[in-house]
């Protein structure tokens, strides 16, 4: 991967996969850094914008994550893109909006598994406000 990047430091697939990495890792603003190039390098792609709003929510910089969301849905309205909804609805918590927040992490507990796995489910399910 580290060879990849020397020869083409502008691999969109080695960079997406070496911030995969530090997010299993649990180092997401490593994650969020090394995706930022992919979103310079893509910055309309919706899926590019919402994978980049996740690590930034994940690496606590939910303002911007929320940002890069609406960025998103607003290129690709119909988006199900279950990450666009996770920032989407963090970013909606943090500003107190309670019912735009649960309506964003509800569209991705009535998402297929297939579309969003279990473990954005659960963190969606963890973050509904009562």
């Amino acid at each position: 991967l580290q060879q990849a990047l020397t020869l083409s430091p502008t691999y969109v697939l080695a960079l997406q996969q070496l911030s995969d990495d530090f997010y299993r890792l649990g180092q997401f603003a490593q994650a969020e850094q090394t995706y930022a190039h992919v979103v310079e390098l893509m910055p309309d792609n919706a899926d590019v914008l919402g994978t980049e709003a996740f690590l930034l929510v994940e690496a606590n910089q939910i303002p911007r994550g929320f940002e890069l969301a609406q960025r998103a849905l607003a290129g690709s309205p119909k988006t199900t893109l279950a990450l666009v909804h996770y920032a989407l609805g963090m970013g909606y918590k943090a500003k107190g909006e309670r019912d735009n927040a649960n309506a964003a992490f509800q569209k991705i507990l009535d998402s297929p598994d297939s579309l969003t796995g279990g473990l954005l489910k659960a963190k969606a399910r963890q973050q509904l406000l009562p």
